[in-house]
């Protein structure tokens, strides 16, 4: 217990192109993670504080077992087993040196010319500055160490990044107001300007049109300071990836994220960015891996836990996709993505009444709109009774409350194709995505629109689930497709949608 307690005090750390969370147990490096078990990683940290430098199997033995009387396997398997985890980060080995101990060799050390190693302190203190971000995406490690304003600042980056994960309602202001502060403590830290950057990002989606420019041009200034003091910020170069909408321009910002990746692989907020557009041009099976990744890095954060009960349904796993869906909203009753995707799969699935139950929950009342809950309660009456009357009746809702409120046009492409109101559900995927025809719709958030993560910026997600294979089957679809730029996204990426998703 004590170990383990002394691992979770250890503050997140960059080692040459090594990334390490201690408190989590987690190395990352350019090929994915190895996850450690607490001695290995105790055996783990003798090494790298010693890095480049070897340390003895006696130094080994009292720091990691205190000098209890172990034999040469438990070291043996110890190392066995680090040496396994760094194979799987693709970042590190263990070098043993002949009747003396073991050195720990990772990229990003250099060689002295006589031999020696030295660590390349260039790289390790732009490491310090940013280690967090690129182990979790979490943690600032601050340029004054454990000094009153280090500290604080810390604690102001983990709160603001925390915010920008989860997603509420409000959390791009909230987070703003953080990373200013932070960035007031420590002017030179490259994390606290690349947290900055990502809460102007967050504003220019989801503010109002007034704030769309002004927040675009801050993200821009912040994610550029931040690279000037450190060209591999993982959050600023995700910012800039993602500062403008995705649609149409799939392919240039997948190269952005995924060159994100290569230097911080478990960036949590390129992870989760890369996620969504996967599924947003047909590619499902690559973004539920990405998501089961997200999920196990950071488990306490709403986003992948509810997409988790999407892609259970997407995959036709239904009982599964109601286990996910329920954990999530158990855990997270008031967000709104949650109660989103939770009425999805209810009344996509057949659980109309169900649907409808949860419409006249408190949690669901106080934050979602009155005219949105109508639009949902009568597609869900439609789904439970399959009366041509409430067929049609959530018919005529749906496009009405579709071009009042943007979110609800590409929530209500599901609905009209589930229904097998076909016409209908063209008719409104022309007016949101190519703005043309008698159903155009708004592009901008209003009062009392729905705040729900992933909605706006027109995305594309909704067209690659079950409910909209009656469209993904109409001759119409390659129209739909080619003039929206999709096509033109899988020519260059040399990928289709999974082909389950087109039967």
């Amino acid at each position: 217990m004590q170990l383990e307690r002394d691992l979770r005090a250890r503050s997140d750390f960059r080692l040459g192109t090594l990334c390490v969370s201690p408190s989590r147990r987690l190395l990352s490096g350019p090929r994915g993670e190895g996850h450690l078990e607490p001695r290995v990683l105790s055996l783990f940290l003798c090494l790298a504080d010693a890095a480049p430098g070897v340390v003895t199997r006696e130094t080994l033995y009292g720091e990691v077992w205190g000098n209890a009387p172990v034999g040469e396997d438990s070291l043996n398997r110890a190392v066995a087993k680090l040496r396994r985890e760094l194979g799987r980060a693709g970042c590190g080995e263990i070098e043993t040196i002949p009747r003396t101990g073991y050195r720990l060799v990772v990229p990003g050390l250099a060689q002295e010319s006589d031999g020696a190693w030295r660590v390349d302190r260039r790289r390790v203190l732009a490491g310090l500055a940013i280690g967090g971000a690129l182990v979790a995406g979490a943690t600032a490690v601050s340029l004054t160490g454990g000094s009153p304003n280090g500290r604080e600042a810390r604690r102001l980056l983990e709160a603001a990044d925390r915010k920008l994960r989860d997603k509420f309602p409000g959390a791009g202001r909230d987070a703003l107001a953080m990373a200013r502060q932070a960035v007031a403590l420590q002017p030179q830290s490259a994390h606290a300007e690349g947290i900055r950057a990502l809460a102007h990002r967050e504003l220019a989606e989801t503010g109002s049109r007034e704030e769309v420019e002004a927040n675009l041009g801050a993200a821009r200034l912040a994610a550029d300071r931040a690279l000037a003091l450190d060209p591999d910020e993982a959050n600023a170069r995700t910012a800039l990836a993602t500062l403008r909408p995705e649609y149409g321009d799939w392919w240039r910002v997948e190269r952005d994220l995924r060159a994100v990746l290569a230097v911080a692989p478990a960036n949590v907020h390129a992870l989760l960015s890369l996620t969504m557009l996967l599924q947003a041009v047909g590619r499902a099976q690559e973004s539920r891996q990405l998501n089961d990744r997200v999920a196990a890095l950071d488990p306490l954060t709403p986003l992948p836990q509810f997409r988790s009960g999407l892609k259970h349904w997407i995959f036709g796993e239904v009982d599964a996709a109601y286990v996910a869906i329920d954990n999530a909203w158990q855990s997270w009753p008031g967000h709104p993505a949650v109660q989103f995707a939770r009425l999805y799969i209810l009344t996509f699935t057949g659980r109309g009444g169900d649907a409808e139950a949860m419409l006249a929950d408190p949690a669901v009342m106080r934050v979602v709109p009155a005219p949105v809950r109508a639009n949902f309660a009568a597609l869900a009456r439609a789904e439970r009774t399959g009366s041509r009357s409430d067929r049609e009746t959530a018919r005529d809702v749906m496009m009405d409350v579709s071009v009042r409120i943007f979110p609800m046009a590409l929530t209500n492409l599901m609905g009209l194709s589930h229904l097998g109101f076909l016409d209908e559900a063209f008719a409104l995927a022309e007016g949101a995505y190519l703005g043309r025809g008698r159903l155009r719709t708004a592009l901008w958030r209003r009062p009392g629109d729905p705040q729900v993560a992933d909605q706006y910026w027109r995305r594309t997600m909704n067209l690659f689930t079950p409910a909209v294979l009656p469209m993904r089957l109409d001759p119409r679809w390659a129209r739909l497709t080619e003039a929206m730029g999709l096509e033109r996204y899988w020519q260059a990426s040399e990928t289709r949608p999974d082909p389950f998703l087109m039967r």
